[in-house]
């Protein structure tokens, strides 16, 4: 009987293990499956395009992106300029349209990091929230990850 147990409880635990969906970033790094922020209720921050570390001077704004779940809008601020637009969102699938953004210069290096967060953002089509991490998807790619304000 106690050989049946065993058996039993060993099985169910592959079968739980071998269930579980592992996402992994660019980078190759876990994402983990804990939803724990409302897209809607929260101030997101832009932390990596691409899997690469967005650098900024601590004096200058963030790039945020903030959705409201009412008007189906989108705004924030993209380094330079704020941008506003439209967006979409079925279950897990995500898509931006209409975005627009003021006409502000600022140096090279920030209108390069506005221009990849525009052009990533245009590429979207699903997201995915764990650890109070936003990350926006093309397929299983991982274009844009936000952190919680």
């Amino acid at each position: 009987m106690k050989r049946i147990f065993i058996l039993a409880m060993s099985a169910m635990l592959m079968i739980s293990v071998g269930c579980s969906k592992k996402i992994v970033d660019n980078n190759g790094g876990n994402v983990n499956n804990q939803e724990s922020k409302s897209l809607y209720e929260t101030s997101w921050i832009l932390t990596k395009i691409n899997a690469k570390k967005v650098q900024r001077d601590e004096d200058k704004k963030q790039v945020t992106l903030i959705i409201d779940e009412e008007s189906k809008n989108v705004s924030g601020y993209a380094a330079c300029n704020r941008y506003f637009g439209k967006v979409e969102i079925k279950k897990d699938q995500m898509t931006f349209s209409q975005i627009a953004t003021t006409k502000r210069m600022c140096p090279p290096t920030y209108m390069q990091i506005e221009d990849d967060f525009l052009k990533n953002l245009n590429r979207v089509d699903n997201y995915l929230i764990q650890e109070s991490k936003l990350y926006l998807r093309k397929g299983e790619n991982i274009l844009l990850t936000f952190s919680a304000q």
